[in-house]
């Protein structure tokens, strides 16, 4: 299980830093491509189905399925209870309340 508070900047450095990454499209790394895949990860943050609900929330919380390498999420707080339940999470495993604050 996991709690998010989503930052829209870490997210589009992030995604940023990843388109960048094809160097057959930004073999220099200039100053150009971080402002190119800058614009490119702000427009997927804006317009991306995915991204739209992450910030959708001020918070999100996930559930990571170790056993089969799943992520679901991100829920409100209400739509991982239920999925919570559904998938036989063990009540042993709490999020933090200091996390939740």
């Amino acid at each position: 299980m996991a709690f998010q508070k989503p930052d829209y900047t870490d997210y589009r450095n992030h995604l940023s830093f990843e388109i960048r990454s094809d160097v057959s499209k930004y073999p220099e790394n200039s100053s150009e491509d971080m402002n190119a895949t800058d614009s490119i990860a702000d427009s997927l943050l804006k317009n991306d189905p995915f991204y739209i609900k992450v910030f959708s929330s001020k918070a999100n919380f996930w559930i990571i399925r170790h056993s089969d390498n799943r992520v679901y999420g991100p829920f409100k707080k209400q739509e991982y209870e239920v999925l919570r339940t559904e998938l036989k999470v063990p009540i042993e495993l709490e999020l933090e309340n200091k996390i939740l604050e």
